[in-house]
């Protein structure tokens, strides 16, 4: 038998082995082991994706994304490292679409797990990343969902560059703008911010080394995510809160959410599938 077949039957044995088990897995090299090209002025950055890849996310991956990396140089020139929590069924599918998404970012990893459920997944890619030492060696680590979209970079670039005493730029999901009345009970009764855990970018340098590993409580994913930032970030003054960027309806804690997307450097949309087409939407 030639090298050639023999290296072809291996490989095909180790895929058949990998969709059997489903266990956790990286299918490229970890995005800390090379050293890629980045902007000096803005260090080593790390995007940070969790997803259990919806019809709605490969939607996105597909259309809006591409527009997105191309827009955006903080995008184009970070590391990725997707969380996939995909069914085991549509998992070779979703490594091939997040590999035609990303292949011109210099690193991209993806870490297979499987879904531990919505809340709680919600929670365990913040902790799974601090047991395994994702975040070590970047100076900020942008984290958010296939269906949040940047349409505007300046802020976050400006303040990567130029503030030094920034350690997170966050969503408040009940800004001071908006009229308590419209929201929902619980987030009335919330005093101060309430941080969204869709998208945020903190510099792990401000952080300490247990972070996201203790559950403080049995509350929304939110409210735990503003809990763990309160005593490291939010008591420390190192939160910058990303302009017009905050929902506005009272009822959700998605980004831009009741804004016009031209207001808005940030969208999280819900589209139903009737309206994903080929074309992306979200203007840039």
């Amino acid at each position: 038998m030639g090298n050639a077949r023999l290296l072809a039957i291996i490989a095909v044995a180790a895929f058949i082995v990998y969709n059997l088990l489903g266990t956790t897995n990286d299918v490229r090299q970890p995005a800390v082991a090379t050293s890629p090209k980045q902007k000096s002025d803005m260090g080593r950055i790390l995007l940070y994706i969790t997803t259990h890849m919806s019809t709605t996310h490969f939607w996105y991956l597909d259309t809006c994304w591409p527009e997105a990396l191309l827009r955006s140089s903080l995008l184009r020139e970070a590391d990725v490292l997707v969380y996939l929590t995909a069914p085991k069924s549509v998992r070779e599918k979703a490594i091939q679409q997040l590999n035609s998404t990303f292949y011109k970012n210099s690193n991209l990893t993806i870490h297979v797990v499987d879904n531990p459920g919505w809340q709680e997944g919600a929670t365990a890619a913040m902790k799974d990343a601090t047991l395994n030492n994702f975040f070590v060696g970047y100076d900020w680590v942008i984290r958010m969902n296939p269906d949040v979209i940047i349409r505007n970079d300046s802020f976050l670039v400006s303040t990567i560059t130029n503030d030094t005493n920034a350690t997170a730029m966050l969503v408040d999901c009940t800004p001071k703008e908006l009229d308590r009345n419209k929201l929902t009970p619980k987030m009335r009764a919330w005093e101060g911010p309430l941080v969204q855990t869709d998208f945020f970018a903190l510099k792990p340098s401000a952080l300490p080394p247990d972070i996201f590993v203790k559950k403080s409580g049995n509350l929304i994913a939110e409210k735990l995510f503003t809990n763990d930032l309160r005593e490291p970030i939010l008591n420390n003054g190192g939160q910058r809160f990303i302009p017009n960027a905050s929902p506005m309806t009272g009822k959700s804690c998605r980004a831009g959410d009741g804004r016009a997307i031209k207001d808005t450097p940030l969208t999280h949309i819900h589209y139903d599938e009737k309206d994903q087409t080929n074309i992306c939407p979200i203007t840039f």
